[in-house]
């Protein structure tokens, strides 16, 4: 939280803190900032494992909603 007081946008700082709520079970928070995160680095290249984990972390969120 504290690296995204400064850079509010940085993607390493959103993926971090949404693999943190993920991993603590906070899944409303995870998705919100893994949401956060993909808008980020949009830009990026698709095949970063960081974007590979940020899309399969909500697929997996919306399957278990159902």
């Amino acid at each position: 939280r504290a690296a995204l007081v400064d850079r509010p946008n940085s993607g390493f700082g959103l993926y971090g803190l949404a693999h943190a709520e993920n991993l603590a079970g906070d899944k409303a928070a995870a998705k919100r900032d893994y949401e956060a995160f993909l808008k980020a680095w949009s830009a990026a290249d698709r095949a970063l494992p960081q974007l590979a984990n940020a899309r399969k972390a909500l697929d997996v969120q919306v399957a278990s909603s159902r």
